[in-house]
C-alpha cells in the first residue's frame, strides 16, 4: 500500500510545486508529497525548509488576498510615481535630474502610463517642459 501524499515542503515562506517544480504562496498550487520524500527534501537545507502536513497550513493563503496585497503596492508605486512627475514640473533642480532626456524618465513616464493606461506618448508630452 503506498504512503499518502499529504505534506508539503515549505521552503522559507513558499512551497514547492508538484515534482519539486518551482515554488508557489499558495497551498492549493503546492505539491504533496509522502512524508519521507518531504522530509529528505526538507533535509537538504534544515535552516530554511521543512516538511508540513497539509491540515497545519491555512486554506487562507488564497490568490484574492494575495492579489489584493499586490494591488496595494501597484497603487502606492503609481502615486510616488506621479507625485515625482508633478513634482518635477514645479522644481528646476529635480527636474533637471529626473526630467525629459533622462533615463529616470524615460522610466517614470513608461510606468505611468502602463499603470494609468495612457499612451506614453501622451504622458511625455504632459511632463515635458
Amino acid at each position: 500500500m503506498s504512503e499518502a501524499l499529504v505534506y508539503l515542503i515549505k521552503k522559507g515562506s513558499y512551497f514547492y510545486r508538484p515534482n519539486k517544480q518551482g515554488y508557489t504562496s499558495f497551498k492549493f498550487d503546492a505539491g504533496r508529497y509522502t512524508k519521507d520524500d518531504a522530509e529528505a527534501e526538507a533535509a537538504i537545507e534544515p535552516w530554511h525548509m521543512k516538511a508540513v502536513h497539509q491540515d497545519e497550513v491555512p486554506d487562507d493563503t488564497a490568490p484574492d488576498r494575495h492579489v489584493a496585497g499586490l494591488q496595494a503596492k501597484i497603487d502606492k508605486a503609481g502615486a510616488a510615481i506621479k507625485y515625482l512627475l508633478d513634482r518635477s514640473q514645479r522644481d528646476d533642480k529635480l527636474y533637471y535630474q529626473i526630467g525629459f532626456g533622462t533615463e529616470a524618465f524615460r522610466l517614470l513616464t513608461d510606468a505611468h502610463a502602463a499603470l494609468t493606461g495612457q499612451d506614453v506618448k501622451d504622458v511625455e508630452a504632459r511632463y515635458c517642459r
